[in-house]
């Protein structure tokens, strides 16, 4: 029998994931008509919940991201389940992003080239400056106990300059671990920036990375809460209230 193809989309975040998420969702008829399925089953649940891979990562440390991040869960359940979905497979978690370990990547590697023979990760890379300024704000939601590890509550439009930060503004160190791991020809880096965006939008850059043209379109997703509501939102999160 022979192999399929698998793409990972690693974010990251801030990059316009939740938006191609839903596009995903959106357009199953479209992908299925290129022999391509999204898959986004819960990992406990097996039902198809919020569109992504959330559910298939976990904090290495309960409630901490710094330094440890995220590890995969199960990976050979995960990649036996992608292996039955009888088409190639595109999954997409941002939070793949905060994977600092790469033995958690090794790991996936090796449970899923028994089944694909071909495996590409995508990311979406922004300039750290933007990026810090989008997720810092991100950090002022409720339950973003990531963010909030990484960025803490500052009232600053960017937070003071700690090293935890490189944990994922490294793009470097980052991206090199999957590409040590899948191999950099697999790599499909893009840059965040509406001038390199096909069409200036990152939906129709990432459904162009699979030759489709015409798609029905969501509205923006997860969108920057701006620096005054941001402001108040870290303000209320770091209060002995909430905590």
């Amino acid at each position: 029998m022979s192999k399929k193809k698998l793409y990972i989309h690693i974010g990251s975040h801030k990059t316009g994931t939740t938006s191609i998420q839903h596009a995903l969702v959106l357009n199953e008829g479209g992908l299925a008509a290129r022999g391509a399925t999204f898959y986004y089953k819960d990992s406990l649940s097996g039902k198809n919940l919020l569109p992504d891979l959330h559910s298939w990562l976990t904090f290495a440390v309960p409630g901490r991201v710094v330094p440890s991040g995220l590890r995969i869960k199960e990976p050979t359940r995960l990649a036996s389940e992608l292996s039955g979905v009888g088409t190639d497979v595109i999954v997409s978690s941002e939070n793949f992003g905060f994977v600092f370990d790469q033995r958690e990547i090794l790991q996936l590697q090796a449970a899923l080239s028994k089944y694909f023979d071909s495996i590409k990760i995508i990311c979406y890379i922004r300039r750290q400056d933007r990026h810090v300024i989008s997720h810092h704000q991100e950090g002022s939601k409720l339950n973003r106990a990531a963010e909030y590890d990484i960025f803490g509550h500052s009232t600053r439009a960017i937070p003071p300059y700690g090293e935890k930060h490189d944990l994922y503004l490294d793009y470097f160190k980052k991206l090199s671990m999957w590409g040590d791991a899948f191999g950099d020809e697999n790599m499909i880096i893009k840059v965040y920036d509406r001038n390199q965006l096909k069409n200036g939008d990152v939906v129709d850059d990432f459904f162009g990375l699979f030759d489709i043209e015409n798609f029905a379109r969501v509205g923006q997703k997860n969108s920057g809460l701006g620096f005054v509501r941001a402001k108040l939102g870290h303000l209320i999160n770091r209060s002995p209230i909430v905590n």
